[in-house]
């Protein structure tokens, strides 16, 4: 099974070559655990893998020349946010398998974009994804909505 999780940048928050002070790195990198988070938990990715390889797939803007080693520390954030989700236990090597990021090749009128995928592979000794769908995070009410309730303006009554 494979599921593609698009992330909401243009360009990857995080990169090798940055130099910006630590307090303000943590917080790029609390913001994107959060949004794959949330990303993951509303596409519904299953819970308790037994294994998953992950991968970054970025396309630029523009042709010029990139490293794709400059990518880790998004793709270490995106895990991260994974493991939040529930997709695995931990990120350790026995679980998840992070693939090195992929830069595809600019291509005229397309626009530019990142996006996490990961595959899940069963191992005979722990069941493969065996929950059924998670339910859904709520921006408005900062919790889990179960799939068939939506929140929308009840969470904004409730606050009030």
């Amino acid at each position: 099974m494979s599921v593609i999780v698009e992330l909401p940048y243009a360009r990857p928050p995080l990169t090798e070559n940055q130099r910006m002070h630590w307090r303000k790195k943590a917080a790029v990198v609390a913001s994107v655990r959060q949004a794959v988070y949330v990303l993951a938990r509303n596409a519904r990715v299953p819970q308790n893998c037994a294994h998953v390889d992950v991968s970054l797939h970025y396309t630029p803007r523009d042709v010029r020349r990139r490293d794709a080693d400059n990518l880790v520390p998004t793709l270490k954030a995106a895990c991260d946010g994974l493991v939040d989700a529930g997709l695995v236990a931990d990120d350790t090597p026995d679980l998840m398998t992070k693939q090195m990021p992929t830069i595809h090749p600019a291509e005229k009128g397309s626009g530019a974009g990142c996006g996490s995928n990961y595959t899940s592979r069963r191992r005979s000794d722990r069941p493969a994804c065996s929950l059924p769908h998670p339910p859904a995070w709520c921006f408005v009410c900062q919790r889990d909505c179960p799939p068939p309730v939506s929140c929308g303006p009840e969470c904004q009554e409730e606050e009030s």
